[in-house]
């Protein structure tokens, strides 16, 4: 039996069953509407229209990340050109493959700083312990040992939030536009 989202999942997008997949089907009038008009350069190098990004991360986000997509954009008001078919096919590629980098420089800057945390956090943990056997017992060296103790496990938590909690949305985007690099991308006419 289906699990009950992924039957909806197939009653809301084309599935095909031999290849496992699904298509995200989106339709517009013309080529531009795909792509930010504001942006002058050719299709390639674009950055595709907001609503369309967020269509295709809403749909994206809805598809659990282990099924692959195709991307079906139908053209109502368009007549088939395989050279501009090309040109946003390579668009839509450079694009989420710019948005792939960004977020891998995001992940490893995180990275970096959750080992500046740690790094931090054992520190101040083990200068407390050592302090505690050296300083004398009053008011001024117990703040201090209780400082860096807290300071030690507020770094320590941080670097377990950034590790785990905060990388878990980036790697969900960097899941998703893996896929969407790898989406089979088809044109249609209407």
């Amino acid at each position: 039996m289906l699990h009950p989202s992924i039957a909806y999942l197939r009653e809301v997008y084309e599935y095909d069953p031999q290849q496992h997949l699904f298509t995200i089907k989106v339709s517009s009038d013309h080529y531009e509407d795909l792509f930010n008009r504001l942006d002058p350069t050719p299709f390639r190098r674009r950055d595709i229209s907001p609503d369309f990004k967020a269509f295709l991360e809403d749909c994206s986000d809805e598809i659990p990340t282990r099924y692959p997509v195709r991307l079906k954009l139908v053209l109502t008001a368009e007549r088939q050109d395989p050279l501009l078919e090309r040109e946003i096919c390579d668009g839509l590629h450079n694009y989420f493959a710019y948005i792939l980098n960004v977020n891998g420089s995001k992940i490893r800057q995180k990275r970096l700083r959750a080992l500046k945390y740690l790094l931090f956090s054992l520190s101040s943990i083990v200068s407390a312990i050592i302090l505690r056997g050296v300083l004398p017992a009053s008011l001024p060296a117990g703040v201090l040992l209780e400082g860096l103790t807290i300071a030690g496990w507020v770094f320590l938590w941080e670097t377990i939030s950034v590790n785990f909690i905060q990388m878990d949305d980036l790697q969900h985007d960097q899941r998703k536009y893996r896929r969407l690099i790898r989406a089979e991308i088809s044109f249609a006419y209407s």
